[in-house]
C-alpha cells in the first residue's frame, strides 16, 4: 500500500480517520439486509426518489455515515486509533450499534428526500427570479450523491426541517415577495462572502470550522423565510458574517 504526503496536520487527521473508517466497512458485517427488513413501505418508497443511482448505493453510503458517526463517537477524530488492540476495541463498539444506527441514518434519509421532492414540486412552479434561482441553487448544494455520509451530524439530523423551511419560503413567495426580498438583502452579502471563503480553501474537503458556517448559513434561511419553523440554534446576519470574518483573516 503506498504512502499518501499530506500539507498539515488536519488533512492528516482526515486521512487518517477515513482510512479507520474504510477500515471497518471491510472488516465489520454488512447490516443492510437487517435494515432493508426493518424498513417500512413508505421508507423504502421515498428513498427511490433520489440522486443516488440506485438504492442500493444509498444504502452502502447510509452504511458508511453510520459506521462513520459510530467510529467517531466513540473514538473522536480517530487519531488515537494507531494499532491493532485499538482498532479491534472500535470496531466491536462500533458492531454492537451498527445495525440500529444504520436503519436510523436511512429514515432520517428518507425524511429528507421526501421533505427535498416537495420543496422542488413548490420552487419548480415560480416564475424566474432571483428567489427561485436561490432556492434551486440551496436545495441542489443540500442533497446530491453521497450527500448522507457528507453531511456530518447533528446537522444531517436537522436537513429535513431545511427542506419544509424552503417549501415554506416557496409557498409564501408570492403572497408577500417583498419580505422575501427583504431577507435576500440580508442574505445575498453573507452568501458572496462565504463563497469567497470556500474558494479561498484548499483542494478537497472543506475545513469543519468552514463546512459549520454553511450550515449555520440553512439556520439563518429559516429565521428570515420560515420563522414559523423555528431555528435549532440561535443565529443571526451578524453572527454568520462574524464567523466568516473570523476565517477570512
Amino acid at each position: 500500500m503506498g504512502t499518501a504526503v499530506r500539507d498539515s496536520v488536519a488533512a492528516q487527521t482526515r486521512s487518517h480517520g477515513a482510512g479507520v473508517v474504510r477500515l471497518l466497512l471491510l472488516n465489520l458485517p454488512d447490516p443492510t439486509t437487517w435494515t432493508v427488513a426493518h424498513l417500512t413501505n413508505r421508507t423504502k418508497l421515498a428513498l427511490a426518489g433520489s440522486p443516488y443511482p440506485s438504492v442500493p448505493a444509498l444504502l452502502a453510503d447510509s452504511r458508511r455515515k453510520a459506521v462513520d458517526s459510530l467510529a467517531r463517537r466513540h473514538a473522536g477524530d480517530l487519531s488515537s486509533v494507531r494499532d491493532r488492540a485499538a482498532f479491534e476495541a472500535l470496531a466491536l463498539a462500533v458492531r454492537q450499534e451498527a445495525a440500529e444506527t444504520m436503519a436510523r441514518v436511512v429514515t432520517t434519509a428518507a425524511e429528507i428526500l421526501t421533505a427535498w421532492g416537495d420543496a422542488r414540486q413548490a420552487v419548480v412552479v415560480l416564475p424566474e427570479s432571483p428567489a427561485r434561482a436561490d432556492m434551486t441553487g440551496q436545495l441542489n448544494d443540500l442533497v446530491f450523491l453521497n450527500f448522507i455520509s457528507a453531511t456530518p451530524d447533528p446537522w444531517y439530523q436537522r436537513m429535513g426541517r431545511w427542506m419544509r423551511a424552503a417549501q415554506v419560503r416557496a409557498e409564501g413567495l408570492l403572497a408577500n415577495p417583498g419580505r422575501d426580498a427583504r431577507g435576500m438583502t440580508d442574505l445575498d452579502p453573507l452568501l458572496e462572502a462565504y463563497d469567497a471563503l470556500c474558494a479561498a480553501q484548499p483542494p478537497g474537503p472543506l475545513p469543519p470550522e468552514v463546512e459549520e458556517i454553511g450550515f449555520l448559513i440553512e439556520e439563518l434561511r429559516i429565521q428570515l423565510f420560515a420563522q414559523r419553523l423555528q431555528t435549532h440554534i440561535p443565529v443571526s446576519t451578524k453572527k454568520v458574517r462574524t464567523a466568516i470574518a473570523r476565517l477570512s483573516r
